[in-house]
């Protein structure tokens, strides 16, 4: 019985391999290397010339190829100069995106620069410069008053103020006193004049004040 015994052996050995030969083969993979991929960080301004108090807006933008891993968790720095105006911020934008509005740069030219740092992915980065020209702000100034006179003892009305330099924080000032102000464009402000405001004959004086910070008082 021992040839027989050997005999199914030897064909189930067949059997086996000919299963192994029949399977499909399998695809070949290859790992991207991290040093491979490209990450770019992208620094923009939503104003390059703004004047001194207003209000601009950086953006910074970590892109890569959608076949590299993102970094995990980077930290975004934004520097003018060798200061840092924030540092090891977290993205706050979809996308790997750090978005940071600031008022306080001074009056002169600003060199700004962003960093990103993922210490637990191994990756970091330094982004383009963006220069950022900030100039003083003009005072406002007054070009014409509608109505440009009333009547002593007469009723509360609506003073329409015309010129230049207004803002949404301007305030009109009757006889140094501020007095209740809308603002309509950067060249037109409406103030409410009480009757109590013209209850006696005489001069008026009449000026706008912005904060100080966006350039001050006008003329009367």
């Amino acid at each position: 019985m021992q040839p027989l015994f050997s005999s199914c052996r030897n064909a189930a050995v067949l059997l086996a391999i000919a299963s192994f030969a029949s399977m499909p083969p399998v695809p070949a993979r290859a790992a991207i290397p991290l040093t491979a991929c490209t990450y770019t960080l992208t620094l923009t301004t939503s104003n390059a010339t703004p004047t001194f108090g207003q209000n601009i807006t950086l953006t910074v933008a970590l892109t890569f190829p959608s076949s590299c891993p993102a970094p995990y968790l980077p930290a975004f720095s934004i520097f003018d100069g060798s200061s840092a105006l924030v540092s090891g911020a977290r993205a706050n934008e979809p996308g790997s995106k750090f978005v940071y509005s600031t008022t306080s740069l001074s009056v002169g030219k600003h060199t700004l620069v962003a960093k990103y740092v993922s210490t637990i992915s191994g990756t970091s980065g330094t982004s383009n410069t963006v220069l950022v020209q900030v100039a003083a702000a003009r005072a406002p100034a007054i070009s014409s008053l509608i109505p440009s006179s009333a009547s002593s003892g007469g009723s509360a009305f609506e003073l329409t103020v015309k010129g230049s330099g207004f803002d949404s924080g301007s305030t009109v000032e009757w006889n140094g006193g501020a007095v209740t102000t809308s603002y309509a464009s950067a060249t037109e402000l409406r103030a409410q004049i009480s009757a109590s405001d013209i209850a006696t004959a005489g001069v008026a004086s009449v000026t706008v004040v912005n904060p100080s910070a966006e350039g001050g008082a006008s003329a009367a």
